[in-house]
């Protein structure tokens, strides 16, 4: 499986925070069920190890594994992304895990435009194809709203990747929920 990192950029209290740990939440409870298109109603198992933080906290660094049958899929998640430091500290983590698929944040699209910590981001995951989704939200909207349009995008892109590396049948619809 070819390797990918999607990066949600956008200004401080922009939603990227909540955006992406709406798709964490969202996979989670996606490949939890059984596969409805499959022969013999196949289980997905499905494993998450929460570095820092917890799903509901302010920031969360966890990793979620999707096994079906000897196939792995395994995706990192960073929700911090604002400075430097932080991500030289913990997306090493993601990628000593050897995550298949990372999705963080990352501030920027600022008034002066600095890349430093994007830049960061595509030389430490080197080898990894960048996709970018850039928060349209505004200072003047409530704050950290989950931006429904990155997220969509993210999950039909991941949830594609991980259906094509998983043999399993496409589309939203595929999966029957406990």
């Amino acid at each position: 499986m070819p390797k990918s990192i999607f990066v949600v950029r956008g200004v401080s209290n922009s939603g990227k925070t909540h955006t992406i740990r709406h798709i964490a939440e969202t996979l989670v409870v996606r490949y939890m069920g059984k596969h409805k298109n499959s022969v013999n109603i196949a289980e997905v198992n499905i494993s998450v190890e929460v570095r820092w933080g917890t799903v509901k906290s302010e920031e969360l660094l966890c990793v979620i594994t999707i096994a079906y049958g000897p196939v792995k899929v395994i995706i990192g998640i960073c929700t911090a992304g604002d400075t430097p430091d932080v991500i030289t500290e913990r997306f090493p983590q993601l990628l000593a895990k050897g995550c298949d698929i990372i999705i963080c944040g990352c501030k920027g699209l600022s008034e002066n435009n600095d890349n430093t910590v994007f830049d960061i981001i595509v030389k430490t995951a080197a080898g990894y194809t960048v996709h970018t989704e850039n928060t349209s939200h505004t200072k003047d909207e409530p704050d950290d709203p989950i931006d429904s349009r990155v997220a969509e995008k993210i999950l039909d892109d991941v949830c594609d990747m991980i259906d094509n590396a998983l043999a399993l049948p496409q589309g939203k619809n595929t999966f029957i929920h406990p």
